[in-house]
């Protein structure tokens, strides 16, 4: 039985602090990077169900910025969030299903700019 790969991961750049018990404190221990290193199991994940070994992501986004413009862009796959962060407070949302990837970002200037990710054969 095939089971479908499935997996959340939610980056915000203005980190909410809570205790384990959910209750807000002062010391952040680091939440950014916890959603970094989650994002990154993500990504390897996904890399592998697709079933390439290629560093190379094409990234095409749609309703992007205040005037939601669409774009494409060539990224390392160790770059991949650095291509999606934006100048100020952003919530980034990825999700896996099998063998697709898709993210969403939301900002002061826009919400739910979407992104589609495809691994592509490097370039020698």
């Amino acid at each position: 039985m095939n089971t479908l790969e499935y997996n959340e991961v939610e980056l915000t750049s203005d980190c909410t602090c809570t205790n384990e018990d959910g209750t807000p404190t002062d010391d952040c221990f680091d939440c950014w990077q916890d959603s970094v290193w989650l994002f990154k199991d993500m990504m390897h994940t996904w890399r592998e169900t697709v079933g390439v070994k290629w560093d190379t992501v094409k990234i095409t986004g749609t309703q992007m910025n205040w005037d939601r413009v669409s774009g494409e862009a060539i990224v390392p796959f160790e770059k991949v969030l650095d291509a999606l962060k934006i100048r100020g407070d952003f919530t980034l949302r990825f999700k896996q299903e099998g063998t697709i990837l898709t993210a969403t970002r939301s900002s002061h200037d826009e919400y739910c700019a979407t992104f589609y990710f495809t691994l592509i054969e490097d370039e020698d």
